[in-house]
C-alpha cells in the first residue's frame, strides 16, 4: 500500500509542476494531473485538452499517461535501481511498442487522408488520443468521430487491450494479451510435438495452469460482455459502431 501510494502522489505532484510550468493556472494543472495519474480523464475544460492547443501540455500529459499504465510496483523496482524493473519488463516493452505502432499507423492513415495539412499534427493528435484510450484516461484533443474507419478500429483496439496489471487502468490489460499469445503459440507447437513439455513464462516467471486458465476465462467473459452490450445496443436504435464502442 506504501508503494503505491508514494507513485501515485509521486506521479501526481510531479505532472502537476509540469503542467504549470507549461502556463496551466494552479486549478487546471491539479485537474489534469490528478486525472493523468488515475486515468480517469476528468477536465474542466468542454474542449477537454484540446482545450488548450499546446503541444507541450499534451506532451507531458501523454507521459503521465503512459507512466501510469506501467505496474506501480515496476515503476518503484526502477527508482529504488531493483533488477526487476520496467527496463526489462517483457508486458512493458510490448505496452509501449503497442502505443508507437498504433499511433503511426493512425498518423499515416488519417494523413493520408488529409484530415490534418502536416505528418506531424496527425502524429500529435494520433499519439494522444492512443495513449488516453489505451491508459482509459479518455481525455481528447481532437473530433476522433472524423477519423477513417481504420483508425476508429484501431483506437477501439487499444481502448479493449489498455495498459499493464497492476496500473490504475481497466479493460484486458497487456499481460492478458501476451499471456494469450503465448499460449495460441505453445498449442501450435503442441500440435506439431504431441509429447512436447511447453512450459510458458511472463517476464522471466512460469505461469501455472490455474493463472493461464483464470486469463482465458476473464478474455472470453470481457468479450461476451461486449457482444451483449452491442446487441443491447443495437436493440435499442444505436447504429452498429455507437452500440459496439459505447460497450467497449
Amino acid at each position: 500500500m506504501r508503494i503505491v501510494l508514494s507513485i501515485y502522489v509521486g506521479i501526481t505532484l510531479i505532472t502537476l509542476v509540469a503542467l504549470k510550468l507549461s502556463g496551466m493556472c494552479w486549478f487546471d494543472a491539479l485537474c489534469h494531473a490528478m486525472s493523468a495519474c488515475s486515468t480517469c480523464g476528468f477536465s474542466n475544460k468542454n474542449l477537454s485538452v484540446g482545450h488548450f492547443n499546446s503541444p507541450v501540455v499534451e506532451l507531458i500529459l501523454i507521459v503521465a499517461m503512459l507512466i501510469a499504465g506501467m505496474h506501480f510496483g515496476l515503476i518503484y523496482s526502477t527508482l529504488t535501481r531493483k533488477s526487476n524493473n520496467i527496463f526489462r519488463s517483457e508486458v512493458t516493452r510490448v505496452y509501449l511498442g503497442l502505443v508507437a505502432v498504433a499511433s503511426i499507423l493512425i498518423a499515416v492513415s488519417i494523413y493520408h487522408a488529409e484530415l490534418y495539412p502536416t505528418f506531424w499534427q496527425a502524429f500529435r493528435h494520433a499519439i494522444f488520443q492512443v495513449s488516453s484510450l489505451i491508459t482509459t484516461s479518455g481525455f481528447a484533443t481532437a473530433d476522433t468521430n472524423t477519423w477513417t474507419s481504420f483508425a476508429i478500429i484501431l483506437l477501439i483496439f487499444v481502448s479493449m487491450v489498455c495498459a499493464c496489471s497492476g496500473s490504475t487502468t481497466g479493460g484486458i490489460k497487456i499481460d492478458r494479451l501476451v499471456l494469450s499469445a503465448k499460449m495460441m503459440r505453445a498449442r501450435m507447437k503442441q500440435q506439431r510435438h504431441p509429447n512436447a513439455v511447453i512450459r510458458i513464462k511472463l517476464d522471466g516467471v512460469i505461469q501455472e495452469n490455474d493463472t493461464l486458465h483464470a486469463v482465458t476465462v476473464f478474455i472470453v467473459a470481457y468479450m461476451m460482455l461486449i457482444l451483449i452490450g452491442s446487441l443491447l445496443g443495437a436493440m435499442f436504435g444505436m447504429d452498429l459502431m455507437s452500440a459496439f464502442s459505447g460497450a467497449v
